[in-house]
């Protein structure tokens, strides 16, 4: 249903009845918002929108096109917003302070959006710099200065264009290259623009040292490949590029204007420098040019402060912190259940059993517990590699990939990433009867596995269906898949992964399983 259609509140609360809390995302979810502030339902608004307040109509109706939201019931949302059942978020100060009294202040927070540093770890791991940099035809000398983003006015490519120029002829920076990825060829105005950034490059003479590509849908390698990260925007929130960076250990020089200072203090993580300042933006990227040891520290200052307040961990434990301080809805009473008999199944090592109570399930891996992964890589890995199966049966490393050389990496991933992998992975010795045991002795058994995030769609797909196929329907309700499983709540968690971490404190003991 539309929010203009008549009975789409009456829908919508009939709807939310069915949950005990609401989590709504974006400005245009307000008719949500709203309809929860009547039913006393507790819920989370994140607004990650900057619209000026006498421009509600105008972005609601002509730049998004959303029929029956309008300025009257985004105001009334936020002004009905009160701190015991409600939050606003807002993912920058600046934002915030563009709604500034329009709602009570104590039900706003800002919590900044967090990206993959994992991801990023593991690409670091999985990839040689030297080798990205060849690939992209940059030699070990070169000093690459990287600007990423949509090339448009906003963001100013232009002006890093003129201050390339005046680094190479005025300050001698003979082995600097220029790499601009985000170029975009669909509005007239962005083909002009473009021209005008090549224009700027070719009156320099310096249009040979630059390379210019289109938007890219992974950008990694990029930051690797770069020395330097430029943000000199002449209007921005806070974009993900300066996380993104930082989480690669490079310096960046940014304009300092809106919530850019929110994430970079001058001379730590980089410079700050005024917009639309060509000299002023030279200057700073001479700076680092002169000195590796400015680099890496400012990189090193980055690193830190992109774990500390841009990771995915830090924004999940943020979340978690304000949502449980809203008044939960009034729970029925708990159902009462037979205490469980303490259970420790074969292979399991721990110096100490806790006994479960009825609230605190046993959580059980699925990979390396249940199921041979390791079984199921070796034979379709000695199939392509037979002359690699004493390296397989000598790995020491966790991550199977890591104990391969550089170059057999990504082969390694395509072997995970095949259609059936899981599906056909089979289940060790007793593993199944083992289960079904501690289930008849009282025990809540449920299997927490985490998808591989090279295939988590078909990973997840496929072990839905390994599940019914082995144990039967009843037992998909006793699947959980969680990429981090300190989110997951139990008295013990029986998993082969040495050390298991997460952006929470576990409710679980650790039984490693070996």
């Amino acid at each position: 249903m539309k929010p203009s259609d008549p009975d789409y509140m009456v829908s919508l609360e009939e709807e939310l009845g069915r949950f005990g809390a609401a989590f709504a995302n974006t400005i245009m979810s307000a008719p949500v918002v709203r309809t929860a502030q009547k039913m006393g339902l507790p819920y989370t608004w994140v607004i990650h929108e900057a619209w000026p307040r006498e421009q509600f109509d105008w972005y609601a109706s002509k730049v998004f096109l959303q029929e029956g939201i309008d300025a009257s019931i985004i105001k009334e949302a936020m002004a009905a917003a009160e701190p015991e059942t409600g939050k606003i978020i807002f993912p920058a100060q600046v934002q915030k302070g563009l709604y500034a009294g329009l709602m009570k202040e104590e039900v706003t927070s800002v919590v900044y959006n967090g990206i993959p540093t994992e991801k990023m770890d593991q690409f670091i791991l999985d990839h040689n710099r030297t080798a990205i940099r060849e690939e992209l035809g940059y030699s070990e000398e070169d000093f690459v200065v990287l600007h990423l983003g949509t090339v448009c006015a906003r963001k100013c490519q232009h002006v890093t264009a003129e201050a390339f120029s005046k680094l190479v002829n005025d300050k001698g920076a003979d082995n600097a290259k220029l790499l601009i990825v985000g170029a975009r060829y669909i509005r007239q105005h962005e083909i002009e623009y473009i021209d005008k950034v090549k224009a700027t490059l070719r009156e320099g003479g310096v249009e040979e040292r630059a390379t210019i590509l289109d938007i890219q849908a992974e950008v990694l390698k990029y930051y690797m490949a770069a020395d330097v990260v430029l943000v000199p925007s002449k209007n921005e929130v806070l974009p993900l590029v300066i996380s993104e960076a930082q989480a690669f250990r490079r310096p960046l020089v940014a304009s300092n204007i809106d919530g850019l200072p929110e994430a970079i203090k001058d001379g730590e993580e980089g410079f700050l420098i005024p917009p639309e300042d060509p000299q002023a933006l030279c200057d700073a990227v001479h700076k680092l040019y002169l000195s590796e040891e400015l680099r890496v520290a400012m990189g090193e200052k980055g690193r830190e402060r992109v774990v500390k307040q841009f990771s995915h961990a830090a924004m999940t434990k943020t979340y978690m912190q304000l949502i449980d301080k809203m008044a939960p809805p009034e729970a029925p009473p708990p159902v009462a259940v037979q205490e469980p008999a303490a259970y420790t199944p074969p292979g399991v090592h721990t110096t100490s059993s806790p006994e479960p109570t009825p609230t605190e399930p046993v959580l059980v891996d699925m990979d390396m517990v249940i199921t041979d992964w390791d079984g199921a890589f070796r034979e379709r890995w000695l199939a392509r590699h037979p002359e690699d199966e004493e390296l397989i049966k000598g790995r020491t490393k966790f991550e199977i990939e890591r104990n391969f050389p550089m170059e057999k990496r990504e082969e390694v991933l395509e072997v995970i990433k095949e259609p059936g992998f899981y599906r056909t992975m089979k289940p060790f010795p007793g593993a199944l009867e083992a289960l079904q045991e501690m289930v008849d002795e009282g025990v809540d058994v449920r299997i927490v596995s985490a998808p591989h995030s090279k295939s988590a769609g078909a990973c997840a797909a496929e072990k839905f269906d390994w599940v019914e196929h082995h144990l039967g329907a009843a037992w998909l309700d006793r699947l959980i898949l969680a990429r981090d499983k300190t989110h997951v709540m139990g008295c013990l968690l029986i998993d082969d992964k040495p050390v298991v971490r997460g952006s929470s404190t576990p409710a679980w003991e650790h039984v490693v399983y070996d």
